[in-house]
């Protein structure tokens, strides 16, 4: 007798194509260069030698991760785009005009395109958009760095979805 395919023994249910995942990245990618200039390096300042962080020392680092997190839909709302006609409508549209609440809208719009372009730049290299991930990850570490050298169960919540958040970068 044969032995079947393991495609044939588990046939796939999910529709999920992988060279979507790119789209997906791009968003990312996006929010990464939001943070990176909204924060310009701030939370990359800390005193890697201190063992507990009061809550002036880690303000950055949580404000830069929270609206890394916040500001990318794949990572907060598990969002999937189909194309990249689908992502940059998003980009460009009013829906993401909650990363750029706080300034007026022909800002906003500015903001935007500079975002994009800088995405369009990075993209030009794996290694550029390796670096930018990194980048991110580094700012979600710091934060989670502060959030457990705070000893309260309190944050327990922050740092889960902090993690969360991680384990999606890096997937």
């Amino acid at each position: 007798s044969t032995i079947p395919k393991f495609e044939t023994l588990f046939p796939s249910t999910s529709t999920f194509d992988p060279t979507k995942l790119r789209f997906n990245a791009a968003e990312i990618l996006y929010s990464i260069c939001h943070v990176l200039r909204l924060f310009n390096g701030e939370f990359l300042f800390l005193d890697k030698t201190k063992k507990i962080y009061n809550k002036d020392d880690g303000d950055f680092a949580l404000d830069a991760a929270h609206t890394l997190s916040q500001s990318s839909t794949v990572l907060y709302e598990d969002a999937r785009y189909e194309s990249i006609d689908e992502l940059m409508l998003f980009l460009y549209s009013s829906a993401s005009a909650n990363i750029l609440s706080k300034e007026p809208l022909s800002e906003a719009s500015s903001r935007r395109k500079l975002l994009v372009q800088d995405v369009l730049k990075l993209s030009r290299s794996a290694t550029f958009v390796w670096r930018a991930f990194a980048e991110g990850i580094e700012i979600l570490n710091q934060a989670i760095k502060i959030i457990k050298s705070y000893k309260t169960d309190t944050n327990r919540k922050a740092l889960r979805s902090i993690i969360k958040t991680k384990k999606k970068m890096i997937f």
